[in-house]
């Protein structure tokens, strides 16, 4: 596959997730509604979120929000207006895990500079609270 280890097991992990954990949008993907790039969304969106794969989210909601994404991917939603809403709703089925998800994506914010070898820089910034981020 000319890729790293850790590279196949991100897409072994993604398959395995669609298929086990989201076979709406599996069927969805196998019959044509929607591609790979919105499904591939949904799971990274959706993965580990319910409550049977240790997530806060009760499964019947995971599984109506996908349902629902299915449907917003097969309208044509682009891939992140379909995050966005997909988001959304997480947030709207569980604003706790939405506070939860927010305070440790703060406490994992940082900046990373990396050199490109050129005598020029690469500068990222990760899970800044948006009025920082505008400096």
């Amino acid at each position: 596959l000319n890729m790293s280890v850790a590279s196949a097991r991100y897409l072994v992990d993604d398959d395995l997730a669609l298929v086990r954990q989201f076979p709406v949008v599996w069927h969805a993907l196998a019959d044509g509604r929607i591609d790979e790039a919105r499904a591939k969304v949904v799971v990274k969106a959706l993965r580990y979120q319910a409550a049977t794969w240790g997530g806060p989210v009760d499964d019947a909601v995971i599984d109506a929000i996908a349902a629902q994404a299915v449907g917003w991917a097969a309208a044509g939603c682009p891939p992140t207006t379909l995050r966005e809403r997909i988001d959304a709703a997480l947030i709207a089925a569980d604003p706790e895990a939405a506070d939860r998800r927010k305070a440790l994506r703060k406490r994992e914010a940082g900046v990373r500079v990396q050199g490109t070898g050129d005598g020029l820089a690469d500068l990222r910034a990760t899970n800044l609270e948006a009025a920082d981020a505008s400096w």
